[in-house]
């Protein structure tokens, strides 16, 4: 017996509404600060061929002689003698290791001083003569940070690497927050004006900057050397001049691909945020190696 065409045609439309608001949900986007704090992607399990599957039905498992774990993988020192160690170095090759499994991203806040104590100020705040702020940025996840300002002088220097931090080292880690400049404020002077900072933070070291910022100071030093890290016994050179023509290419640099959203105590609450800031979230969805994230920070003060 055929259906008729009524029929026929009430199932294709029962098919249609029921199954859209699963599509519209399964793309449901999210904000920055979501994506900041969401998990790392769980690796999804190799998928089995036909003839994968049928073998693993038809063979049986060969049994093997039993060993006691304990004794293979957790041998019991001999009277006397010392526990094995771990390889030196293992820690820190871990947490330098720029994760792939997650999104990049930042989080950054203005840290104004009211009296001994310092708060969360909103990102337009416009402020004046005898203000004091620092600069406080959170990462998601391990990888590279630099933090270039630009003075009344027009140059762009950097603010962070900085001597004063970690030795000079721009390598940062999730969990730790870092107040930028370290051991002192910036205080607004009676000149007017917008004080220009460019943030980037990125899973690769730049190169660009790295040939910069880091350099041998010393009497045979002529040029920048590239990959000369504080470890290695140099310092940094905090009088480098940066051009504009850098930073604008840097800035347009994946810079349609990010994600920007600046929350204050109104923002709705999410599960690892805190339960009132006032900060900014820019984030690059790409879990690529070379990703990287760019924000321009403006004060205003008048």
């Amino acid at each position: 017996m055929r259906p008729n065409r009524i029929q026929l045609h009430f199932g294709i439309l029962l098919f249609i509404f029921t199954a859209v608001p699963v599509r519209s949900q399964a793309t449901k986007s999210l904000n920055a600060r979501e994506i900041f704090y969401s998990p790392p992607a769980a690796e999804a399990p190799a998928k089995k061929t036909a003839s994968q599957s049928a073998n693993t039905k038809e063979k049986k498992p060969v049994e093997t002689a039993k060993s006691n774990p304990a004794e293979v993988h957790h041998p019991e020192p001999k009277p006397g003698s010392a526990m094995p160690s771990k390889p030196a170095g293992t820690m820190m090759e871990v947490a330098y290791t720029p994760s792939e499994s997650v999104p990049l991203g930042i989080r950054y806040s203005l840290l104004q001083r009211v009296g001994t104590s310092s708060v969360e100020a909103d990102a337009d705040t416009i402020f004046h003569s005898g203000d004091r702020i620092r600069l406080r940025v959170d990462v998601n996840t391990s990888g590279y940070l630099y933090i270039i300002s630009r003075g009344s002088s027009g140059n762009w220097k950097p603010l962070f690497p900085s001597s004063e931090i970690a030795g000079g080292d721009n390598r940062v880690q999730k969990g730790i927050q870092y107040e930028i400049p370290s051991g002192y404020v910036f205080t607004f002077d009676e000149q007017p004006g917008t004080e220009k900072l460019f943030l980037v933070f990125s899973r690769q070291p730049v190169s660009d900057l790295e040939g910069l910022i880091y350099s041998l100071s010393d009497e045979q030093k002529t040029k920048p050397k590239e990959n000369a890290r504080p470890d290695a016994g140099r310092l940094l050179l905090a009088q480098v001049n940066i051009r504009d023509t850098l930073i604008d290419r840097l800035r347009g640099i994946s810079a349609r691909d990010l994600v920007i959203e600046k929350v204050d105590e109104k923002a709705p609450p999410i599960p690892s945020a805190p339960e009132t800031e006032k900060a900014v979230y820019v984030v690059n969805p790409s879990r690529s190696a070379n990703a990287r994230v760019v924000a321009d920070v403006s004060l205003t003060h008048q």
